[in-house]
């Protein structure tokens, strides 16, 4: 009975080993031997595939980067066998940033102003900036109802309100605005006010009573929206600075140190897909409208005319300027990287949205140039024969045409103070007078009336007079060998009405005409 027990628990035994083989069998098969069977057999039954690698991008759906997500864009790198996905962040720069810090975005489209911001906030800049995209001229305004604020100048007290939206272009130009014409806003934020958009501005604007003093900040097409509602005018634009709101390309800095080829031809796929649309008459206008109803929007031609006239894409030979590649007698007055970056970063201390300059002394750190270096070196070529656009200069006015300006403000500088009865520049007066020329040349459709002053209480009024005016002149010469063009200054004086320091100085007023 014994061997009979004995060989029924061996039986079962057995029987329990087999069962657990065949068990191990059925799930080595399910997932190991079976999808190996399968993906032979899908791979035997399928075409080759189109795409051996994929780029992702980050961005918003801001009308300047048509290009980048254009479907002539698109072609050019599926043609190297590469899938292009856009990623919209909804503009939140600092997720960009983060993005591109983790490899979540190969490339991401940004501003300089908010590469400095987030780059002081994550303290790294994950990024490198291999191209310009494009400048706002004019897509970015400042509006406010006329009977309450007639010009910029009229929002320089105390109590004045600004609206923007928060951590954008639109917050970078007023903050422009502010640091060079508005002294009594710059140390004071209480001028701030937040929206999330430019609709959402828009909408604010339509419910303010018009004798509040307050601006509104938008971009197109919501800005020409605005400008449609009666009493509304527009006192500010882009068009009226230089390197203030500037797009470029930036590239992970992992992605750029194990993929420079990719990155090569991303960038030289972009430049022929900005030839392909720049090259044709309505080529811009059409994509600017084919791109907002890709991103949920529609424009009227109207709209898309006054977007494209309002943004400035960048050519490649303009971004050889921008990078420093062409000698600077070339560059028609185009502005270098090194020098756009210290301008930003300036004027955002300036008005407390920095700290301090982030990268003071390595500006170069922010920006890769051999990329572009190495398609000077072999003449790339986008499809046709490019032409640099550089600032152009303002015509020179007769006295009738300089009274019809429009006053803009007075520029926020340092007084340039003069000895007593004396017009003639100290070594400190160069020097500020140079430091105004800099300033003056980010403002280069504004014409400068250069104002001498006087002691009020001088015995002869009339050899005062004269004082005055040549202060204005010696003020005017030095803006001039500064780089400031002739055309745009007028040196006046006016009538004595201090008798303290201020009447033994210059003043400016910047001027404009109208839009």
């Amino acid at each position: 009975m014994a061997d009979n027990e004995t060989r029924a628990m061996r039986n079962l035994g057995a029987g329990l080993f087999v069962l657990v083989l065949i068990v191990i069998f059925g799930v080595a098969f399910k997932f190991l031997i079976y999808p190996k069977i399968q993906s032979r057999l899908v791979e035997s039954t399928s075409a080759s595939a189109s795409y051996t690698s994929e780029m992702n991008v980050c961005g918003d759906s801001f009308a300047g980067y048509a290009i980048v997500r254009s479907p002539a864009m698109k072609r050019e790198l599926a043609s190297q066998g590469i899938r292009f996905n856009w990623k919209d962040d909804a503009a939140d720069y600092l997720a960009r940033a983060k993005a591109l810090r983790n490899g979540d975005c190969d490339f991401a489209v940004n501003t300089i102003d908010a590469d400095l911001v987030t780059g002081q906030d994550l303290g790294e800049f994950p990024g490198s900036i291999i191209f310009v995209i494009d400048e706002s001229h004019g897509a970015d305004g400042v509006v406010a109802y006329k009977v309450s604020v007639p010009n910029v100048q009229a929002l320089n007290q105390l109590g004045a309100k600004i609206l923007v939206t928060s951590n954008s272009p639109s917050e970078t130009l007023a903050r422009q605005m502010i640091s060079g014409m508005l002294p009594m806003l710059t140390t004071d934020q209480n001028w701030l006010e937040t929206a999330e958009g430019a609709e959402a501005i828009y909408k604010q604007l339509s419910g303010t009573k018009p004798n509040e003093r307050k601006a509104f900040v938008l971009w197109e097409p919501w800005l020409s929206k605005a400008l449609e509602i009666d009493g509304v005018h527009k006192i500010y634009d882009s068009s009226a600075t230089t390197a203030t709101i500037v797009d470029v390309m930036t590239v992970s800095r992992n992605y750029l140190a194990t993929h420079p080829d990719q990155v090569n031809f991303f960038t030289q796929a972009y430049f022929r897909s900005l030839w392909s649309y720049t090259s044709q008459p309505s080529g811009l206008m059409d994509l600017v409208i084919e791109d907002a109803q890709e991103q949920g929007s529609k424009l009227t031609n109207d709209q898309a005319l006054a977007t494209v006239a309002g943004i400035r894409w960048k050519n490649t030979l303009e971004n050889y300027a921008h990078m420093g590649l062409v000698p600077r007698f070339e560059t028609k007055g185009i502005p270098n990287m090194e020098d756009m970056v210290s301008g930003i970063s300036r004027f955002l201390v300036r008005t407390g949205k920095l700290a301090k300059n982030p990268v003071e002394g390595r500006e170069q750190e922010l920006y890769y140039d051999t990329i572009l270096r190495q398609m000077q070196a072999s003449k790339f070529h986008p499809g046709g024969e490019e032409q640099m656009h550089g600032a152009s200069e303002l015509p020179a006015l007769s006295s009738a045409d300089w009274d019809k300006l429009t006053v803009v403000g007075n520029l926020d500088a340092k007084t340039i103070a003069f000895a007593r009865g004396n017009a003639g520049l100290s070594p400190e007066g160069v020097r500020d007078a140079q430091e105004i020329g800099r300033l003056l040349k980010g403002w280069p459709n504004y014409y400068i009336t250069v104002e001498g002053h006087s002691r009020a209480d001088a015995a002869d009024q009339v050899a005062a007079g004269a004082l005055a005016q040549n202060r204005a002149r010696s003020v005017g010469e030095a803006l001039q060998t500064a780089g400031v063009s002739k055309n745009r200054i007028r040196a006046i004086a006016k009538p004595s009405t201090q008798s303290s320091g201020e009447g033994q100085s210059v003043t400016f007023t910047l001027a404009q005409k109208s839009f």
